[in-house]
């Protein structure tokens, strides 16, 4: 009779300490999809800001592309 309650209460510690790691490892779980969700929203922000039409002529612009038809002149500042 000692066996079997022993053997019961063992299951139950086993059963309640397993009970808790899954708490802790969703608790886990639930903190990274948070921050993954939040930089998700971020890159996607940034990413519909890089694909403004006027934030792509800028980047180009700052890097001396013209426009079609545009005639590109370099300003030499003199001693």
């Amino acid at each position: 009779m000692v066996t079997v309650f022993v053997l019961v209460g063992w299951i139950g510690v086993k059963a309640g300490a397993s009970l808790i790691s899954a708490h802790a490892q969703a608790h886990h779980e639930i903190s990274l999809v948070s921050r993954l969700s939040a930089s998700n929203h971020r890159l996607e922000a940034r990413s519909r800001e890089l694909s403004e039409k006027s934030w792509i002529i800028q980047a180009g612009r700052g890097l001396g592309m013209t426009k079609a038809g545009e005639r590109p002149y370099v300003i030499v500042k003199s001693r």
